[in-house]
């Protein structure tokens, strides 16, 4: 029977095995985590049966653990039956380096999510940032949180996100914000709807439209990010810009913060409001520490006249333009001295120079001549042309007087016959005689007084002291008004309706106001006139050319006839222009020769040619008005039919319109846009009330440290500068105070010696001519400030200084003590987290023992439940 009974059991248990394989086999896996929840402390527990006679277990300052996850809390009302605690007072949730604290919590277990509700619910990552806010909710089992209503967080730098609605997930170290999204970085204010935050990598991903201000500057683009650890801000799509006078358009725009670069892409844009400016290329750097911008690809500038009675821009472009600004205390002086001599070249008027020089000498002459009342005849040096019919746009020329001065000196022949004077540019026109004689000296002035009394030694050396002591004071500030430079290499084109330019490279400096263009410059003015030489200067004034220096083989030709061209060469040629860029005097100079065709009846009929040492022509509407030629001209007057066509074209004549920039499009192809700042400027700026809630006042100080920021501070040398000036005049001080010590027992003897002339002023006490000194009877002069008076001055200018040098340590101390003060809060914060990780190392030692005390009363159930079996086997025996 027995046999029988073991036999039936065998059977029922490998049924019941066969059973559970099933079963595993076709249904789901049981959850191996997620499934329990355990009570690890408690300080007590009591079983409570509420009004439907429903079981849950209250415990007090109770510690749970689930998915990895400690919830600690005052009270847990633990609803065994639904699988729900409801955690309350000081709740803690800790998982894996992340702690959310609130005063409240609901916890369900099958769900894995944690509900937090209260005035303030707090989430702190790995990272140490800070999210606050007062409804979310954290899934134990993905790690991840979702917030709702309104959210702030602040990283252990001070950094600010706030947003509506948002998610973290710890795994990944990821923040999302959604909804009314603000930010504050690093002195930056940022406004979109959409960001990611990256904790480990601190990257900010901004997924929407983007609003971006720092200080009065403001940035607008479709979508871009945020590198914190290598400070790089990257902006995207419709990029636009604003500053004070400066806006910006591009497609794409790297911003480095640290060191201050803008980097812009795509199709750029820079316009200028306070210089009338834009600029366009395909690529543009602004490199912050050497203040300068780098264009690049189809690269140009805008500059629109504001001043005439219309807009007239003029558009300059290259392969590559840069413009830098320099403090002028940091230009060498080799610099500085060779954009003087370039100024002063310029301004040289080599025509004038001569006329005033020929004009003394007549003067002289005329003179002499007076004086020893005979009649020279003045020696003609220079022929004087006249435009009397239509030639070279205008007016024929004709040659009067072979041997005719070029300034038309009187002489003793006749009456001479008057020339029309030119007019533009000064030096243009024939000089008059009597500005250039010189007046005779007014020999009835009174000479000047040969009495003096010699000087008192002591005062001398008092008024050296002083001297040398005011002389550290009295130091000139360096220079730092800024020097703008622009630079333009290859393919340098320049073009407005009345002129254009090109060459190979260009240089521009504020210095002088030249712009010096290499290789080849080629201008034209006026449509038909051509201007060339090996190099080329023009002078800037007032936003337009005053003046043009064109050095070596060079040329101005205009165009009469198709195959027909005045032609001026010379080796260097110095045109003026007028406000309109109009031309209205040219000089050759250096040896020039010239070829002009004159009209007559509406055709060209006659060619002059002429060689002379120099020229000069003024213009009146773009015709020639006057040509003058100097020292011995030799002149050659042709038929056209009959001048031969080798002598048409003087050397190194070349007439290259088709290098001639047409339009804007010659220069670039790019559009130059029109402002939309006001449109932009009416975006509202980030408020951050998030912020406000849930870290009251920390915005405000924020506002408060960068208006601070912006005030002027002493630089760092400022106090030890101060202290050497201080002791150098105490020096220089004790020094005249010796001095004065020794020559005054000196002057009091020799004093005593002297007459009382010496003793009284010279002019007052005159000799024996007893004339009262003029001065006396008219205002008084100021009295010399005496020894002590100048002393007391520096000691009153020493005493400020002091003070200045207090009142700048007391701020020093200040910077100090905030940054103690900062310190001292990051040590607290250290030992918080030192704290925590204390508890939570306490923590996992108080779950390992409870462990092992459960593994202990497991194993002793085993063994009393085998011993009871066992007995139980016995006693049926």
């Amino acid at each position: 029977m027995v046999g029988k009974d073991k036999k039936v059991g065998l059977l029922l248990l490998a049924a019941g095995l066969a059973l559970a394989l099933f079963s595993a086999s076709a249904g789901p896996k049981p959850k191996q985590k997620g499934d329990v929840v355990r009570l690890i402390k408690a300080a007590s527990v009591q079983i409570i049966t509420d009004k439907d006679d429903k079981a849950f277990r209250k415990a007090v300052n109770a510690t749970f653990l689930h998915n990895d996850t400690y919830l600690i809390c005052d009270t847990a009302i633990w609803r065994v039956a639904d699988n729900i605690i409801n955690a309350k007072g000081h709740v803690k949730l800790m998982q894996e380096g992340t702690v959310l604290t609130s005063e409240t919590l609901d916890y369900f277990v099958d769900k894995n999510l944690a509900e937090f509700r209260g005035s303030v619910v707090q989430l702190v990552d790995k990272e140490n940032n800070i999210l606050r806010t007062r409804h979310l909710d954290y899934n134990t089992q993905d790690s991840v949180a979702v917030f709702a209503k309104g959210a702030a967080m602040k990283d252990k730098d001070g950094q600010i996100i706030e947003s509506i609605d948002g998610t973290y997930d710890s795994k990944a170290s990821l923040f999302t914000f959604s909804g009314d999204v603000n930010m504050y970085t690093d002195s930056v204010f940022i406004k979109t709807s959409s960001l990611n935050y990256h904790t480990d990598l601190e990257r900010a991903v901004f997924n929407s439209y983007i609003d971006f201000w720092k200080d009065d500057n403001m940035l607008s683009a479709s979508r871009g990010w945020y590198n914190r650890k290598r400070e790089t801000f990257f902006f995207t799509d419709k990029v636009h810009a604003t500053s004070k006078n400066q806006e910006t358009w591009s497609d794409s725009l790297y911003y480095y913060r640290s060191i201050g670069n803008v980097e812009l892409r795509g199709n750029v844009q820079l316009q200028d409001s306070s210089h009338h400016t834009s600029a366009v290329s395909k690529y543009l750097l602004y490199e912050d520490t050497l203040a300068r911008v780098t264009m690049v690809n189809e690269a140009a500038v805008a500059i629109t006249d504001q001043d005439s009675d219309y807009k007239d821009t003029l558009y300059f472009g290259a392969d590559t333009i840069i413009y830098y600004t320099l403090r002028k205390c940091d230009i060498p002086a080799h610099e500085l001295k060779e954009a003087e001599s370039r100024l002063t070249e310029i301004m040289t008027d080599a025509v004038g120079e001569y006329r005033r020089k020929a004009a003394e000498e007549a003067a002289r002459k005329a003179k002499e001549a007076a004086e020893n009342k005979e009649k020279n005849k003045a020696g003609r040096g220079g022929m004087i042309g006249r435009a009397d019919g239509k030639g070279s746009g205008g007016k024929a020329m004709g040659l009067e007087g072979g041997d005719a001065p070029a300034e038309e000196v009187p002489s003793g022949d006749g009456p001479r016959r008057p020339g029309k004077p030119a007019e533009g540019k000064p030096g243009g026109g024939a000089r008059s005689f009597d500005d250039d004689i010189p007046m005779p000296m007014d020999t009835t002035s009174a000479p000047e007084d040969t009495l003096t009394v010699p000087l008192d030694s002591a005062a001398l050396a008092q008024r050296d002291s002083i001297a040398r002591a005011d002389s550290l004071a009295n130091i000139p500030p360096p220079d730092t008004s800024k020097v703008g430079f622009a630079v333009g290499i290859r393919n340098v084109k320049i073009y407005r309706y009345d002129m254009q330019v090109r060459c190979d490279s260009l240089r521009y400096t504020d210095l002088d106001s030249i712009a010096r263009f290499y290789l080849n410059p080629v201008v034209w003015n006026e449509g038909r006139r051509q201007y060339y030489s090996d190099s080329l200067n023009v002078l800037i004034r007032n936003g337009s050319v005053d003046r043009a220096s064109l050095m070596s083989n060079a040329m101005i030709v205009t165009q009469e006839d198709t195959l027909l061209y005045d032609q001026i060469k010379g080796a260097e040629v110095m045109a003026y222009f007028d406000s309109t860029a109009a031309l209205t005097r040219f000089d050759a100079i250096g040896g020039s020769t010239s070829i002009f065709y004159l009209e007559e009846n509406g055709a060209l009929s006659t060619v002059n040619k002429v060689e002379s040492k120099m020229l000069s022509g003024t213009f009146i509407d773009g015709t020639i008005d006057r040509i003058y030629y100097f020292d011995s001209p030799k002149n050659d007057a042709y038929p056209v039919v009959q001048f031969p066509v080798a002598d048409r074209y003087l050397k190194g004549f070349k007439w290259v319109p088709e290098l001639k920039p047409t339009g804007k499009t010659s220069i670039t192809t790019l559009t130059v846009r029109k402002s939309e700042r006001a449109a932009y400027a009416k975006h509202p700026r980030a408020k951050f009330k998030q912020t406000d809630i849930y870290f009251p006042g920390y915005i405000k100080s924020v506002y408060a440290a960068i208006d601070e920021s912006h005030k002027p501070r002493p630089k760092k040398n400022q106090d030890a500068k101060l202290e050497q000036e201080i002791k150098a005049l105490d020096k220089e001080l004790a020094m005249a105070d010796s001095l004065a010590l020794k020559d005054s027992l000196a002057l009091a003897d020799s004093l005593s010696l002297r007459d009382s002339l010496a003793i009284a002023d010279s002019l007052a006490l005159a000799d024996s001519l007893s004339l009262r000194d003029s001065l006396a009877t008219g205002p008084q002069a100021p009295q010399k400030k005496t020894f002590s008076q100048k002393f007391q001055e520096w000691r009153e200018r020493n005493a400020a200084r002091r003070k200045a040098r207090l009142e700048a340590r007391e701020a020093r101390w200040a910077i100090l003590d905030a940054r103690d003060a900062a310190k001292a809060e990051e040590k607290a914060k250290k030992a918080e987290e030192k704290a925590r990780a204390k508890k939570k190392k306490e923590l996992e030692a108080a779950e390992a023992e409870a462990k092992r005390d459960q593994e202990l009363l497991n194993k002793y159930l085993r063994y009393y439940t085998q011993k009871k079996l066992k007995e139980k086997k016995h006693g049926k025996h």
